[in-house]
Parts: C-alpha cells; sequence; structure tokens
C-alpha cells in the first residue's frame, strides 16, 4: 500500500492543496458554484478541512522536522479542532492526500495508515482492537487498520484491529469491519456491508 504522507515524502502544500480540491470539487458539482471564492467559502465552513489541516501541521512538525518543541502551538491548535469540529486523527495516523471528511462529528481516527482520496463520513472509528489486550497481558499491542486508495467509509462505520482494506473499497454504513476486505475486482468497485461485515 502506497501511502505518501507527509512525513514520508509527499509534500505538505501538495497534500493541503489535494484536500481542499476535493472539497471544491464537491461544491462546484452539487451547488453549481464557481469562482475563486469558493476555496475560501470551503476553508472557512468545512469542519472536515480543519481537522485534516490541523492534523497535517502537527503530523509534518512531528515526523518531518522531528521537533517536539515546534510541535507546541499546532498541538494546542489541533486539539482546539477537535473540540470544535467532533473530529479527533492521531497525530500518528499515516493519511495520504485528498482525504475527505464532508461531515464533522464523532470521528476518531487512530494511528492508522490511509490511502490517497478517501471519503470518511460521520459516527466512523478507525483504530485497534483493544479486545483481548485490555483484560489479558499475555497479548500483545494491537494492530492498526490500513486503507488502500479510493475507500469510502459510511456513517457510523467501525474498523478495529489489524485490517486491511483494499483499493476502491467501499464499507457500508454501520459495519463492523475486523477482517481484511475484498478489492477491486474487474473494474467493479467491491464493498463491506452489514452489522459484521468482513
Amino acid at each position: 500500500m502506497r501511502t505518501v504522507c507527509v512525513c514520508e515524502g509527499g509534500g505538505l502544500r501538495a497534500a493541503f492543496r489535494d484536500d481542499l480540491d476535493r472539497y471544491v470539487f464537491i461544491v462546484e458539482m452539487q451547488h453549481g458554484v464557481t469562482g475563486l471564492l469558493v476555496p475560501l467559502r470551503v476553508g472557512l465552513l468545512s469542519q472536515g478541512l480543519w481537522a485534516t489541516t490541523a492534523y497535517r501541521v502537527n503530523h509534518y512538525v512531528r515526523y518531518r522536522l522531528h521537533s517536539r518543541l515546534l510541535g507546541v502551538l499546532p498541538g494546542i491548535v489541533h486539539r482546539i479542532i477537535v473540540a470544535l469540529s467532533g473530529i479527533q486523527i492521531d497525530v500518528q495516523a499515516h493519511i495520504g492526500p485528498g482525504l475527505k471528511i464532508p461531515h464533522g462529528g464523532k470521528i476518531v481516527i487512530g494511528p492508522v495508515r490511509v490511502g490517497r482520496n478517501c471519503d470518511l463520513f460521520q459516527g466512523v472509528t478507525l483504530g485497534g482492537d483493544m479486545s483481548m489486550t485490555t483484560f489479558d497481558p499475555r497479548y500483545s499491542s494491537p494492530g492498526f487498520p490500513a486503507l488502500g486508495d479510493r475507500v469510502w467509509v459510511g456513517p457510523g462505520a467501525v474498523i478495529a484491529g489489524d485490517v486491511t482494506v483494499g483499493d476502491d473499497v467501499a464499507v457500508g454504513a454501520n459495519s463492523l469491519l475486523v477482517r481484511r476486505s475484498a478489492t477491486r475486482r474487474g473494474g467493479r468497485r467491491a464493498s463491506s456491508l452489514g452489522i459484521e461485515a468482513w
């Protein structure tokens, strides 16, 4: 899986531009609004873009500049954005450019790997499987999910544990994904649906 995170050689400015372009494209297509002020409008009104931008700056300072001292201000701004938007993105996550979170609120993204141009909707949780590690010290630390490129994660979905979600996969609303999912086959997008999708 080729996640080009800003700490892995991807440029911070290019990642910002790709994130913004995804939001601008939706506004132009759905509302028919075009012009030079559309990116400004999107930047001011999109909580998902706020959270993604705060995460990227915080992550860049920590992993690319390797400075905890310089990370104090971005860390504070990141916490404020979390409080305002309800979108928690762990600084240890590695997220490719073009992340789109169209609706804010109750989104938790742990130290996962997310590919390019992914969509995450409200109520999504991406994180480790703590079921055994919490109660039994014999088990090692939990694994974390890895999402491929162009993955769509529906509202309320939970992806937990050492799970790999391939490219072009749609995870349905309110799904619990705890095992490896299918990938795109024959030009068709794969999907994972249901209460216990696997």
